[in-house]
């Protein structure tokens, strides 16, 4: 297996979370293309590539889109961590199979799951934007 890391600011999350426009095909593109998530093109042998996104998560992400402030300090007094594996098989017949897993690592017993989920549900729409383009 390759793993490769990518690890993504706080600023860049909250972007996604308050300011990104879903229904703006060339700004979810340029974001996605910036992480390089395709994997890398072996087709000699079966391979397992991991993309691993290591993402800081504060329980004001859980806020919706409509209740940002442009300009106003953004606020959360609670961090905890999201991690996502998009693992990549490919066979030696050069299919590809493709999964996508969350796992949240939160120091007070998951305080933070819902701002974890809203991110991850925001996340995997990204995924799906970009792996189905």
């Amino acid at each position: 297996s390759n793993i490769d890391c990518l690890f993504l600011d706080p600023t860049v999350i909250s972007f996604i979370m308050h300011q990104l426009d879903d229904t703006d095909e060339d700004e979810v593109s340029s974001l996605t293309s910036a992480w390089n998530l395709s994997p890398p093109n072996n087709a000699d042998a079966t391979q397992q590539n991991i993309k691993r996104i290591f993402l800081p998560i504060n329980d004001e992400h859980q806020s919706s889109r409509m209740n940002y402030t442009p300009g106003q300090h953004a606020g959360g007094s609670h961090w905890s961590l999201l991690v996502i594996d998009i693992i990549t098989t490919t066979s030696k017949n050069n299919e590809t199979k493709q999964e996508i897993q969350f796992h949240s690592f939160d120091s007070h017993h998951g305080y933070n799951i819902s701002a974890a989920k809203a991110v991850a549900n925001k996340m995997y729409s990204l995924f799906q934007h970009h792996y189905s383009s």
